[in-house]
């Protein structure tokens, strides 16, 4: 069995890990942006806008289904799960999943039902692969994780560029890319996360440890764990995807391509951010567990520091520059929507903020309390925004979101701090586990 830590002496430092990370996660993002870009190209803002809506349908339902499982693997310190426990119930939730956004869009022309299904390919072998790279964060091993990211970022975009290129439809180059992510899944995650567990549990306990198992007591417990997090995941999703259903409703879907086109230029900080907060969740971990809370305030509040340092930076690069940079990227029916951009950026700031304030209650294994908070934000985002379309259009849109995202930033501090102040200084005697910096 893997020790309680996780590590190995194959493990990575924190650095080396975020740096593996943000290089790989950089690339996969600009795989998914590169689509973006090469529809706005090559396409019609109408078509980036049927693009954009599948996206906002499918992807709160795969984040349900998913349950955050690879932050529960990368927290489970005393290895309560297996990964057949994971496997089992990732596969009872993307069954439903599959059945769910079927049904969805039936209720939709088939152009839109079309890329429903194409997206949902994309999001399940994603999620497979998702699962495996959790086994392997568990041990550090972001360096294989962000190389993972890397090649199925520059293959899929290049299957896509390739497929729209020659047929002209985002349907049939959508589900090239999306075969092509799965072969990496195969063919890398898979071979990478089996040599990780021969060297744990010896080739002959392997296939035990890993095959799905439909235990019920041990899914029963493992739902009563993910599913408060897939609800968390899921709600912070809706975050993005209502402003979206409202502007689709409202404005059409031409409207919502050019607002996706912007939203999708703020992904890089939003990676910057997942890739130092997957690296630090490991550590951070660590320390909630032995009870070292100072040293976690300590380590929270430096990534507070260089987040907002960076969300600064992006504001004041966007103030002075956004214009002939969209324009660059993605045409000019896109950049007089500068100051749109600006306060999309801005929330992406906040958003930072956001993402390493969860971690934290991720390393205390905290998966219920951000729900509450969540559907608070939903409420108010679909509120704001229904009520600033009409008046101010897509610049409210954004308003709205920033808004939002400080006052959701300004709660999740409270409870961190709340949540540091409980913990028991006794915690370090009843858990034996060494915190590395």
């Amino acid at each position: 069995m893997i020790g309680s830590s996780g590590r190995t002496s194959t493990s990575k430092t924190v650095s080396s890990n975020a740096a593996w990370l943000l290089v790989g996660n950089a690339m996969f993002a600009f795989g998914q942006y590169g689509v973006v870009i090469l529809i706005a190209r090559w396409g019609t803002a109408e078509m980036l806008g049927r693009f954009a809506l599948a996206t906002a349908i499918v992807t709160p339902i795969v984040l349900l289904s998913n349950c955050a499982l690879r932050t529960i693997q990368a927290t489970d310190v005393q290895s309560q799960f297996t990964f057949g426990d994971y496997a089992g119930f990732r596969l009872v939730g993307l069954t439903l999943t599959i059945a769910v956004v079927a049904g969805i869009g039936t209720r939709y022309d088939l152009a839109t039902w079309q890329l429903l299904l194409a997206v949902l390919l994309g999001k399940v072998l994603e999620s497979i692969g998702d699962l495996l790279q959790g086994a392997l964060q568990r041990r550090e091993r972001m360096d294989v994780v962000g190389f993972s990211q890397l090649i199925k970022g520059i293959g899929s975009l290049t299957v896509f560029a390739v497929g729209f290129a020659f047929t002209g439809n985002v349907f049939a180059a959508l589900i090239a890319a999306a075969v092509v992510s799965g072969a990496f899944v195969i063919g890398y995650d898979l071979p990478a996360a089996w040599s990780e567990w021969r060297l744990d549990l010896g080739a002959s306990e392997v296939r035990k440890h890993v095959l799905p198992r439909l235990s019920l007591t041990q899914q029963y417990s493992l739902a009563k764990l993910a599913l408060p997090m897939g609800v968390t995941v899921m709600l912070g999703s809706l975050l993005v995807s209502i402003p979206r259903f409202v502007i689709e409703g409202s404005l059409g879907a031409a409207e919502l391509g050019v607002f996706a086109a912007l939203s999708w230029l703020t992904l890089l900080g939003n990676l910057f951010a997942s890739a130092v907060a997957h690296a630090s969740l490991p550590p951070m971990s660590r320390y909630y567990a032995a009870g070292q809370t100072e040293k976690l305030q300590n380590y929270l509040n430096t990534l507070l520091l260089w987040g907002t340092i960076g969300g600064a930076v992006a504001c004041l690069a966007t103030a002075l520059a956004a214009r002939p940079i969209v324009a660059l990227i993605l045409g000019h029916e896109y950049a007089q929507h500068s100051f749109t951009l600006l306060l999309l950026v801005a929330s992406m700031g906040v958003g930072l903020a956001i993402c390493f304030l969860d971690h934290a209650l991720y390393a205390a294994r905290k998966f219920q309390v951000q729900v509450p908070l969540n559907i608070v934000g939903c409420l108010a985002t679909a509120a704001g925004c229904w009520l600033a379309v009409p008046r101010y259009g897509l610049p409210g849109v954004a308003a709205t979101i920033c808004l939002v995202s400080i006052a959701l930033a300004g709660s999740r501090w409270i409870i961190v701090q709340r949540t540091l102040r409980s913990t028991s200084p006794e915690l370090a005697d009843v858990v034996s586990l060494e915190a590395t910096p």
